[in-house]
């Protein structure tokens, strides 16, 4: 009799153990653990090329027009890379001499069907005028990402909302909008006083419902 309480007695302790570690609080840690979000990106790389001109000269020389052809079609990918042209350092009254240089070098990218932009002298490089090329490129994470199972937790796994970055990345035309954005281009004014006048009149037009049905797809 002493034999079966004892027993009795052992089991009861293990069941009312096990209930206590079951009915144990759980920790805010143990349901908050979120995976790193794949996300897109956002690579930019900047080549350079000196420009060499004679001393107060502002042409260009054949040579010199070769080199700077063979650095364009080298390192210029797509219309969406920028060319930069910083006409050097600027010192004394040859303030028009790097102006003409800059000039020069962007009317001969221009026959070479590049566009690009002057920006104002900003280099410590004298005599030389410094030509850049700018490119921004975008990697897309990889989806989905099941390389291991997925944790029993309520945290936000690493692959929720990777498509959607994948398809942002690839829908992109130019990945530089990522980084800057670019400005707003001017409004059509006709159209947009148009719009107002048609709501002042009541003649703004309701939205049409069309009823759907797939009896015929059937």
């Amino acid at each position: 009799m002493d034999s079966i309480r004892k027993t009795a007695s052992r089991l009861l302790a293990g069941l009312l153990l096990g209930a206590l570690t079951a009915c144990a609080s759980a920790t805010e840690a143990d349901f908050a653990i979120n995976e790193t979000p794949k996300k897109l990106e956002v690579e930019w790389s900047r080549m350079t090329h000196l420009v060499d001109f004679e001393p107060r000269k502002a042409e260009l020389a054949e040579n010199t027009k070769a080199e700077l052809a063979a650095f364009l079609d080298q390192n210029y990918a797509s219309p969406d890379d920028l060319i930069l042209i910083n006409p050097g350092k600027v010192s004394g009254d040859r303030q028009s001499i790097f102006e003409a240089r800059g000039r020069a070098v962007q009317n001969f990218v221009a026959d070479l069907g590049y566009v690009s932009e002057v920006l104002p002298s900003r280099s410590e490089v004298e005599g030389f005028v410094i030509v850049a090329v700018e490119h921004y490129d975008v990697r897309v994470p990889a989806c989905p990402d099941w390389r291991r199972n997925p944790p029993l937790t309520n945290g936000v796994s690493s692959n929720f909302g990777c498509t959607d970055a994948v398809n942002l990345g690839l829908m992109l035309a130019d990945p530089r909008d990522l980084v800057t954005g670019r400005e707003l281009g001017p409004m059509d004014g006709t159209a947009a006083a148009s719009a107002v006048e048609r709501y002042r009149e009541g003649e703004v037009k309701e939205l049409q419902i069309e009823a759907t049905s797939d009896e015929d797809s059937n």
